[in-house]
């Protein structure tokens, strides 16, 4: 029969277990403030990680692997819960932008946004010469 201490440590890492889930699915809650860098990328008419065919004129952007693997079904990068969430982009001049996640970017650290050159031009002046800024985000659906 186990012990007292040994149910109680088993119920402490269940319940940890849960909340580390709970704590990850945050990440995308709508409202939510989250500060990176942002680049950009020629998606070169390629096939985005959530299986759609990107051009540099669309308004989409890449999110950090770190992220966009924790919200990954069955290990099938289009099977993404964050594919087709909506971000709004503010930068500290008070330009913004509303991107769609379309794509994952294996350079990104956590918070970072990989945009199109379209979207980093429109928040950025002299944008493709700076090559990488800090901005703000937020999911906002």
């Amino acid at each position: 029969m186990p012990s007292f201490t040994s149910l109680i440590t088993l119920l402490s890492l269940g319940a940890t277990t849960a909340l580390a889930g709970v704590i990850a699915r945050d990440d995308s809650a709508t409202g939510v403030t989250h500060t990176g860098d942002i680049t950009y990328y020629n998606t070169e008419n390629g096939v985005g990680a959530c299986g759609s065919t990107l051009s540099d004129s669309d308004s989409i952007c890449a999110l950090s692997t770190t992220l966009y693997d924790e919200f990954t079904n069955g290990g099938d990068p289009n099977n993404n819960s964050l594919c087709g969430k909506k971000i709004q982009i503010t930068m500290s001049g008070g330009a913004t932008a509303e991107v769609t996640v379309a794509d994952r970017c294996a350079a990104c650290s956590m918070w970072d946004l990989d945009l199109t050159p379209t979207v980093f031009d429109s928040l950025v002046s002299d944008g493709e010469s700076v090559g990488r800024t800090t901005a703000s985000w937020q999911f906002v659906s």
